[in-house]
């Protein structure tokens, strides 16, 4: 009688499983029949086609339904043993692994032992009383992959800008559970809907679907991390977010663009918004900021800022709140990522001691002309829009007719303007809660290129409006790979 491998090392059991779905390819199936005390079961292990091992388990037979009618001994050949072969339904060739549970002298188990091994002879013999189906499932989660695992990606053509569909390495062969890949890829605007993660394999260059997820992570350029959890299992661990995707392959693939948009290469969008008011009005214009430049920087390489500005304080017990760059020539996440914080803030309780009828516009203006000279002489951008989002007109510099204080700091909010426009010929625009007056006042001059009101400006339309894109931007369901 064989050695029997206790429960508790089921070692040299594993060893072969491990062996023999690591040889399988193409349309090889593993078949594993288990004789325990309670009956047999049959699983088969195979490959789909994308090369993933995949268990099946058929449901159990009891001993007494197989041997209905036998008492004792066996005879030689009976209608049990026919029986008894077709539930174990091993191939005539084929890789096949016998698993008997330990169960002491019954001569019956022995007999029905003696037609597995008679019908199957080649077949290895494991004595082991661990479950078969767990151990299948964990020598398939340890089988290291066969094929590359890809994420898919969309690469612009350099000559042309056509949307070509491929693939950036996870995974290479051979890699095992646990291990984990980082890449860095672009998105573009998703439509609401997100940005589609695709893992695939390749078939002579058809892909081939491993798992898909959805993440809106914004326009701009993102780093993920992915983790091998199994043959089949991918997850992205890093940003969070990720979801399973429901839109099919057909469909995802068919909503991919010929090209990208047009749009102003090294487009640098400044936003500049006033965070005092109620908090419905601020909110509203934070809303608006995130849904500018995730519209607008979905459809290039654009660099965006979000300057946060609110009242001048005219009691010296109450110190103003600074001007508050939140970000700086940086990318569009980055800007909403801002947002959020702003949007998690309060707001100043209005009243005294704040202005009630002006803003620290000229405070702004004076941080954005800073911050342009800090820059110094190197490359800029080939267009630079300030956009201000508020309700507020500037201080003037010094006590003048319209009756508002003057700056604390003595800022020329006109001259600001003026110099911005000669040194860094920055173009301007604004978006005012309260409809603005188009002729005449600070908010004509400071959205002299594109002037609007909070609750009907046109998101989609402000980017080619601006010079930032040439045409509102497609949703793009893969993300962007920039590099050949």
């Amino acid at each position: 009688m064989e050695a029997i491998v206790p429960e508790t090392d089921s070692g040299p059991l594993r060893v072969a499983l491990a062996q023999a779905i690591a040889a399988l390819s193409g349309t090889d199936r593993l078949v594993v029949v288990a004789a325990g005390a309670d009956g047999v079961v049959r699983c088969h292990v195979r490959r789909d086609e994308s090369g993933t091992p995949c268990g099946y388990r058929r449901r159990p037979v009891a001993w007494a339904d197989l041997l209905v009618g036998t008492e004792g001994d066996l005879p030689g050949t009976t209608d049990a043993e026919r029986e008894l072969l077709g539930v174990a339904g091993l191939p005539a060739a084929g890789p096949v692994i016998l698993v008997f549970a330990p169960d002491g002298d019954d001569s019956r188990a022995d007999r029905v032992r003696g037609w597995l091994r008679a019908a199957r002879p080649d077949a290895p013999v494991f004595r082991s009383g661990t479950p078969i189906g767990s151990l299948i499932t964990e020598a398939i989660a340890n089988d290291p992959l066969c094929q590359p695992y890809d994420l898919v990606v969309l690469r612009p053509a350099p000559d042309t800008g056509r949307l070509r569909l491929g693939g950036l390495r996870l995974f290479g062969s051979g890699a095992k559970r646990g291990s984990s890949a980082q890449v860095s890829v672009r998105c573009g605007p998703d439509g609401g809907m997100g940005t589609v993660f695709a893992v695939v394999t390749w078939d002579g260059g058809v892909p081939r679907l491993v798992v898909q997820y959805a993440a809106r992570l914004g326009p701009g350029k993102h780093t993920l991390t992915a983790r091998l959890e199994r043959p089949g299992l991918v997850r992205f661990v890093d940003p969070e977010g990720f979801v399973p995707a429901e839109a099919g392959w057909g469909e995802l693939v068919a909503m991919v663009p010929p090209e990208l948009p047009g749009r102003v290469d090294s487009a640098h969008l400044i936003c500049a918004v006033e965070v005092y008011g109620t908090a419905a009005e601020v909110a509203e214009r934070l809303s608006r900021i995130s849904q500018i430049v995730t519209v607008a920087g979905g459809s290039g390489d654009l660099q965006a800022s979000l300057i946060a500005y609110g009242p001048h304080s005219y009691d010296w017990r109450t110190p103003d709140r600074p001007v508050e760059v939140l970000a700086w020539a940086a990318s569009p996440a980055e800007v909403a990522a801002g947002v959020d914080r702003l949007a998690r803030r309060g707001v100043p309780k209005p009243g005294y001691p704040y202005h009630p009828d002006a803003a620290q516009l000229e405070d702004m203006l004076a941080t954005v002309t800073g911050l342009l000279r800090e820059a110094g002489p190197g490359p800029r951008a080939a267009r630079t829009v300030l956009l201000t989002v508020g309700a507020r007109p500037p201080h003037p510099p010094e006590d003048d007719p319209s009756r508002l204080l003057p700056c604390p700091r003595h800022h020329d909010w006109a001259g600001l303007v003026r110099y911005l426009t000669q040194k860094f010929g920055l173009a301007f625009a604004a978006i005012c809660d309260a409809p603005p007056e188009p002729a005449s006042g600070a908010w004509a001059l400071l959205g002299r290129d594109l002037l609007a009101q909070t609750s009907e400006v046109d998101v989609r339309g402000l980017g080619p409006a601006l010079g930032l894109t040439s045409a509102p931007p497609t949703p793009v369901p893969f993300p962007l790979l920039d590099e050949p």
